[in-house]
């Protein structure tokens, strides 16, 4: 089975962040995304777009959102739903008051 990473924005921080999990062994199976501002993904900034290419180049997928202008429910939808490999276990009303 495969996994995700979900990786917020790409600034300086992002970008290393995105370059050490692309180059990890264990990522061959792990679908890696950045969310990043849709006018970042778009910019003509050369600069910009050199640092998207170089994003892609690692090969993550781009994911366009806005952590701040968008509601919750807005990047709800951006997300996968989260399936759990095995169901919790039901805690007792016994374990509860502990």
């Amino acid at each position: 089975m495969s996994s995700g990473i979900l990786v917020l924005g790409a600034g300086e921080l992002g970008t290393e962040v995105l370059k050490s999990l692309a180059a990890h062994e264990s990522s061959k199976d792990t679908q890696i995304s950045v969310l990043l501002r849709p006018s970042a993904i778009n910019s003509t900034d050369p600069s910009k777009a050199a640092d998207i290419a170089a994003i892609q180049a690692l090969g993550t997928t781009l994911v366009p959102g806005d952590i701040v202008n968008s509601s919750p429910a807005e990047l709800a939808q951006l997300l996968p739903p989260i399936t759990p490999s095995s169901p919790a276990p039901a805690s007792s009303p016994d374990q509860a008051r502990r």
